[in-house]
């Protein structure tokens, strides 16, 4: 189905992508959803393995005939993009989350002075930090991993004092950057803002890239009855409290799980 979006990540840091698909008004959009908590973290897995996991996921998405795929994972965004390219099919659209980012802190930013934070393997990949150069030449960027972020996230340790803890070790850095804008290049870290800008000045601008992902999506006809399907490995339980905690779901749309 054209309008049918499949959607994956680890465990449920795509769901703050999902969030701002449903949160578009009229709905129009059938998403079925991938969330991989057998294998979360992705941060820290290597290439050969991002591809592997994103062939078998890509493969299942598109058995439930969607018309797009989101790579809702900074990661496999930074790292593999190229490779994951190759294995969607002539007609399926394919989005990532490297423009969206930018096209975030093009937006946003008043000095040029950027903090992006990210898994360690986007960090060290530096494809979001050579993207925002490209763009906006002359910008001072930190770029810094905060490798336990997604970890508490899929606890669900979400506005917890082990939140405000790491946000503010991690962050520590950026105290004396003068940073105004900070891209958050994990689709997890939005589940933390609140820890985040704890450990922020107030005047620094926090970027989701999820937000600038849907201005760029194909328009779509108006669907009042939306049924969604979210599909995980490993177990739901946790994925279950998650969904319910980040997603408002309109009383119209139907989830399923296997």
């Amino acid at each position: 189905m054209q309008h049918r979006i499949g959607i994956f990540d680890s465990g449920v840091g795509g769901l703050t992508v999902v969030k701002e698909i449903l949160a578009a008004a009229p709905p129009c959009r059938e998403i079925v959803y991938f969330g991989d908590c057998l294998r979360v973290p992705y941060g820290e897995k290597s290439s050969e393995e991002l591809i592997e996991i994103s062939r078998e996921i890509i493969g299942f998405l598109l058995s439930k005939n969607v018309g797009s795929i989101i790579v809702a994972c900074g990661t496999i965004s930074s790292k593999i993009f190229d490779r994951v390219k190759a294995m969607i099919p002539a007609g399926i659209g394919l989005f990532g989350m490297i423009e969206p980012g930018v096209s975030g802190v093009l937006q946003t930013t008043k000095t040029g002075k950027i903090g992006i934070i990210a898994t360690e393997g986007s960090v060290k990949a530096q494809t979001f930090e050579n993207a925002v150069r490209k763009a906006l030449p002359g910008a001072e960027i930190t770029a810094i991993a905060c490798p336990s972020f997604p970890e508490i996230v899929e606890a669900g340790l979400i506005d917890s004092p082990e939140a405000d803890r790491a946000a503010a070790r991690y962050l520590a850095p950026l105290a004396n950057k003068n940073i105004d804008t900070l891209l958050l290049a994990c689709t997890h870290y939005p589940l933390l803002e609140n820890s985040i800008k704890k450990a922020l000045p107030p005047n620094v601008a926090l970027v989701d890239p999820a937000k600038f992902l849907v201005q760029n999506l194909p328009a779509a006809p108006t669907n009042n009855n939306p049924q969604h399907q979210f599909y995980i490995s490993g177990k739901k339980q946790k994925f279950d409290q998650i969904t319910q905690t980040i997603l408002n779901l309109n009383p119209n749309s139907k989830i399923t799980r296997p």
